[in-house]
């Protein structure tokens, strides 16, 4: 997986990635100075050293409500339901590997179905529309990353 671009977050303190439900921060803190040998008997002075904190994010996504039968699952990136036969069935949820989120929609019996919507990893949202069983469906809209719609397409 790809590392999120860095994010100041206090001196000397950057995000480097972030998914719903932790945060990892890197940053460089103080440190006694040491001194390390290397075989030519000179030293070098240590004034710093990079440190990385995990920490749980306030408020993480709570599990998705499945419907009966199903039981949410979730890696990285994503969060969905399956059956006990590994069938996706409910609804679904996928982030950008900054935190926001990418798309959202429902699978019944394995199929995409009803609204769909998707995100540019601003959090624009990119594309919205239908599908049944696992087909496009009626009108989907599009937009670009500035907000402004560029196109529509009607499917049967």
């Amino acid at each position: 997986m790809r590392p999120a671009p860095r994010h100041r977050v206090g001196p000397r303190i950057f995000i480097r990635y972030h998914r719903p439900g932790i945060h990892v921060f890197y940053g460089y803190f103080p440190r006694t100075r040491s001194r390390h040998y290397h075989h030519h008997h000179h030293h070098h002075y240590v004034p710093e050293r990079q440190v990385i904190v995990v920490e749980p994010e306030q408020g993480a996504l709570p599990p998705l409500s499945c419907p009966a039968q199903s039981s949410p699952q979730q890696n990285d990136t994503e969060q969905w339901c399956t059956t006990a036969r590994g069938t996706r069935h409910g609804p679904y949820l996928r982030w950008h590997v900054n935190g926001h989120i990418a798309a959202e929609g429902y699978f019944e019996s394995g199929q995409k179905h009803g609204v769909w919507t998707e995100w540019y990893d601003t959090g624009q949202v990119t594309a919205e529309g239908q599908f049944e069983n696992g087909e496009r469906t009626a009108t989907w809209v599009y937009w670009n990353q500035d907000g402004e719609q560029i196109s529509v397409s009607n499917y049967p």
